[in-house]
C-alpha cells in the first residue's frame, strides 16, 4: 500500500521549491550548529572595484557605501558560506591602539576556525547574525557587540572605521570580507580576553612589531604593513 505521508509531503516539497526558486540547504550535519551568517556575492562586486590586501580613505569609504549596503546583504548557512567562495562572510575586524602601543593575542585551538588556530592577530571580532539585523547600522553594532563578547576593555577615547580586507589567496581567507575599525584607548587603558580562545593576549609597541618575529594571521599582516605603518 502506497505510503499517502510520504507521498503528499513529497508534492509539497516540490510546489514550494517551484514556487521560491532554488535554495540553499544546510548540510544535515552541521559544524557550525545551525549558525547564520551576513554575506554578499562575489559576483556583484564590479571589475574595477576588486582589491587584494588591504584599502583605506576614500576609496574604502566609497566601495562600503556602494556595495555595503542592505540590500546586498543576506544570512544564509555558515556551513555553505565556509565552502562557497562565491559567498564573502562579513567580519567586523577591531584593532586597539594606548596611545603608541597595539594590543595583539594568539588563536587558540578553543576557536571555531581552526584554520587560524596558534596565529597571532590585531583584529578582534567575528561573523554577523541575524541578531544583529540588516540596516545601515548593523556593521557598526555587530562590531561593538563583538568587542563586549570577547575583551574587556576601559579607558576607551573613541572608534573609527579605518578600511577594508579582501584576500583570496587562501581557502579561509577567500570566504571572508574584512571591516576594520580603530578602537582607541586612552593612556591605562586595559584589554582583558573573555574568551579561552584568545591567549597571550598584550600590548606591544607598534614601532616594535613585526610579521618577521610574530606569526601573524593575513589579515594582520596587511593591516600592520598597508595601514598602520602610514598611519602612526
Amino acid at each position: 500500500m502506497p505510503d499517502w505521508s510520504k507521498i503528499l509531503d513529497d508534492i509539497l516539497d516540490s510546489a514550494f521549491s517551484k514556487k521560491n526558486g532554488p535554495t540553499t540547504e544546510s548540510p544535515k550535519t552541521s559544524k557550525y550548529n545551525g549558525e547564520k551568517v551576513l554575506v554578499f556575492k562575489t559576483s556583484i562586486i564590479e571589475e574595477q572595484d576588486k582589491f587584494q590586501g588591504m584599502i583605506s580613505g576614500d576609496k574604502a569609504k566609497n566601495f562600503r557605501e556602494k556595495y555595503l549596503v542592505p540590500e546586498n546583504l543576506f544570512y544564509i548557512d555558515r556551513d555553505i558560506a565556509e565552502n562557497d567562495p562565491s559567498y564573502k562572510q562579513i567580519i567586523p575586524y577591531c584593532f586597539i591602539t594606548r596611545t603608541n602601543e597595539l594590543f595583539y593575542y594568539e588563536r587558540s585551538k578553543k576557536g571555531s576556525e581552526e584554520r587560524l588556530h596558534n596565529l597571532f592577530s590585531f583584529g578582534v571580532g567575528g561573523h554577523i547574525n541575524p541578531c544583529d539585523g540588516n540596516d545601515k547600522e548593523t556593521i557598526s553594532a555587530a562590531c561593538k557587540r563583538e568587542l563586549d563578547e570577547e575583551i574587556e576593555y576601559t579607558n576607551f577615547s573613541g572608534g573609527v572605521f579605518a578600511g577594508l580586507i579582501n584576500d583570496d589567496s587562501d581557502a579561509v581567507n577567500s570566504v571572508h570580507f574584512g571591516i576594520v575599525f580603530h578602537i582607541q584607548l586612552k593612556s591605562g587603558g586595559i584589554v582583558k580576553p573573555k574568551e579561552a580562545k584568545l591567549i597571550n593576549a598584550d600590548f606591544g609597541s607598534i614601532s616594535g612589531l613585526s610579521s618577521s618575529n610574530m606569526n601573524l594571521e593575513n589579515w594582520s599582516v596587511f593591516l600592520l604593513r598597508e595601514y598602520i605603518r602610514n598611519n602612526f
